[in-house]
């Protein structure tokens, strides 16, 4: 039976009604977050053979379809390989005579400076048919037609060389955080309403220090709406947009969203004093609180513009609570045996030393040699005056004298002087320093006693500084270094590495 109502309420009936309905409509409102826009189910992903690479990237990473690379001073096959495919020393190795042949290169070890070379795809340098090929190429939102309509997975269409790349990552990865196996399992959210999982070829998955997960969007392809999804899931997975074409910004992602104890970027450390080993790193690590005190630190280097570390030095590092990582191998290019020489000279007194400085500098001379200082027409009147040391350079005479404080031997090597000889006047409190500093300047030689560095370490993450004379071999291309510091083990291995020979007087 159907309730009266007067005539005088009818009149506010409707607004009645529409105060129901907005209160109904409020109880069983959507979470915003979850919301889906009609617009967006029916908007097409547009397929492309390669994703266009971002402003930021370099250009001479390699695209799916391949490019163009002009070759720079210091390249070889091995280090283009390695560095624009991200392959291991023994892949890059077994693909240089196919990358040869493909691009109609001799068997000369020398690039020529400026060549454009073409950078095939990976498949195709390996001698695969390209994955891209063979399914058109497309990169896809599936809605599947076996789960809800909410149901999304993100198919990897075409497996590009990235995949590669990300290997290497995964390497260097469980090397810094090894994790059980369940701790790298894709994403794979099962719920009544939804399902939604992410193809692990192409949204990679690597474990975080505090337990969670970090799921790696290479080209920034995941929706808000399906990022969203997965952290409301499970707030501890993390979604980071970066490619590792550029290692640095990449590996600086990855390792926020780590959640470590302590990163710290463009580390320096030195050992030593003088001679001072410096190591670089990218990137310092503390996994956590106790790292520290448990000698547990790892240094990570991720430029691939610079060598790894050498084992001997790698060794010294662990010994001191260091664990080193490089994701670019241990590569010396152009390596020619003993190509500089590091004389060390072991004497304290400024006899012994000159006559060391005058052995490594190839300077033959007499010892007690007697020189007439009035020269052979002096009216029959001679005056001979012993030196310590006699040479001659460039035909010029030089005279080396041990100066006691004696005035008369003062005034005669005066005498000397304006006779046309070069005399180097030693004290007996001269060091090594004054010694080296009176040869330079009266020889004439390019060069000064300072804190030098024995090679760049632009390319390098590691060098050593030591006290010494830095000169140039006049015979070759290379290096002549003296010094008086005392040379240990480790520094005189990687002196050795870097192609000093050590000569100890």
């Amino acid at each position: 039976m159907l309730p009266c109502y007067s005539s005088s309420f009818r009149p506010f009936l409707p607004m009645l009604v529409v105060c129901i309905l907005l209160t109904a409509s409020s109880a069983w409102g959507m979470d915003p977050r979850f919301e889906l826009d009609p617009k967006a189910l029916d908007k097409k992903v547009p397929s492309s053979a390669a994703p266009a690479a971002r402003p930021s990237e370099k250009a001479r990473h390699v695209s799916v379809q391949g490019t163009a690379y002009t070759i720079k001073p210091g390249d070889n096959l091995f280090k283009i390989l390695m560095r624009e495919y991200g392959l291991s020393n023994d892949e890059a190795e077994k693909l240089i005579p196919r990358f040869r042949d493909i691009n109609h290169l001799g068997s000369g070890k020398n690039l020529q400076v400026g060549k454009t070379i073409q950078m095939p795809s990976l498949t195709k340098l390996r001698g695969e048919t390209d994955v891209g090929e063979r399914r058109g190429g497309k990169r896809k939102l599936l809605v599947r037609n076996d789960q809800p309509a909410a149901s999304f997975h993100l198919d990897n269409g075409a497996r590009e060389e990235r995949g590669i790349r990300m290997e290497a990552v995964r390497k260097v990865w469980d090397s810094l955080l090894p994790a059980p196996p369940v701790a790298s399992e894709p994403v794979d959210i099962r719920s009544d309403s939804y399902s939604l999982s992410l193809d692990p070829g192409r949204y990679p998955v690597f474990p975080a220090a505090d337990g969670g997960k970090i799921v790696v969007d290479r080209e920034g392809k995941i929706p808000p709406l399906v990022k969203s999804l997965i952290m409301s899931q499970d707030p501890k997975t993390r979604v980071i947009h970066e490619n590792p074409a550029n290692r640095r910004r990449f590996f600086s992602s990855l390792l926020a969203a780590a959640k470590f104890y302590s990163v710290e970027e463009d580390f320096r450390m030195d050992f030593g004093v003088d001679p001072k080993v410096t190591v670089l790193a990218d990137y310092k690590i503390e996994k956590n609180a106790d790292s520290l005190m448990r000698n547990d630190i790892v240094l990570l280097n991720v430029n691939d513009a610079r060598r790894g570390l050498p084992p001997v030095l790698t060794g010294f590092l662990e010994s001191k609570g260091f664990h080193a990582i490089d994701t670019y191998p241990v590569y010396r290019e152009g390596r020619h045996g003993e190509q500089h020489r590091v004389f060390q000279v072991t004497a304290r007194d400024p006899q012994t030393m000159a006559d060391s400085l005058m052995k490594f500098l190839a300077v033959p001379y007499k010892v007690d040699h007697s020189v007439n200082l009035l020269g052979g027409n002096a009216g029959g009147i001679s005056l001979m005056v012993r030196t310590d040391r006699y040479f001659e350079r460039g035909g010029t005479p030089y005279v080396v004298s041990f100066f006691d404080g004696d005035p008369v031997q003062y005034t005669l090597m005066r005498l000397l002087e304006g006779g046309g000889y070069r005399v180097i006047l030693l004290d007996a409190r001269d060091d090594f320093r004054k010694v080296a500093e009176k040869f330079l300047t009266r020889l004439r030689l390019p060069g000064s006693f300072a804190m030098h560095n024995l090679w760049s370490q632009a390319d390098s993450s590691y060098g050593i500084q030591m006290s010494g004379v830095m000169l140039q071999d006049g015979k070759s291309e290379g290096r002549v270094f003296l010094t008086d510091r005392e040379i240990d083990p480790l520094v005189k291995d990687l002196l050795e590495y870097n192609d000093f020979r050590v000569v100890r007087e």
